[in-house]
């Protein structure tokens, strides 16, 4: 987690985290396995732009949403995509009760 006044430094500091992350595990003899379809960047607030992290030279992918421990996080945290999925998902379960 990273946090500052310009996307410039809020990228910097998480590319440093990654980076000691990295170094960290090569340290203690750690492989880390990088699942590009599972691990992202996500943002919250407003942003000018998607930040460039690396790890082992897979650039991660920036996402505006994220489902995390069965809670879908936005970027304005307005939990508005959380209860669309969770309104489609009792209107489904409905349908299929009343058939």
């Amino acid at each position: 987690m990273a946090t500052g006044h310009n996307i410039e430094i809020v990228e910097r500091k998480l590319q440093n985290a990654a980076d000691e992350l990295v170094k960290w595990a090569d340290k203690e003899e750690m492989d880390i396995n990088i699942d590009i379809a599972k691990t992202k960047v996500m943002l919250f607030g407003t942003r000018s732009r998607d930040v460039i992290i690396k790890i082992k030279g897979l650039t991660l992918a920036n996402v505006r949403s994220y489902r995390y421990l069965g809670v879908i996080l936005d970027e304005n945290l307005s939990f508005g995509v959380q209860v669309d999925n969770a309104v489609c998902k009792a209107k489904r379960a409905s349908e299929h009760a009343l058939k």
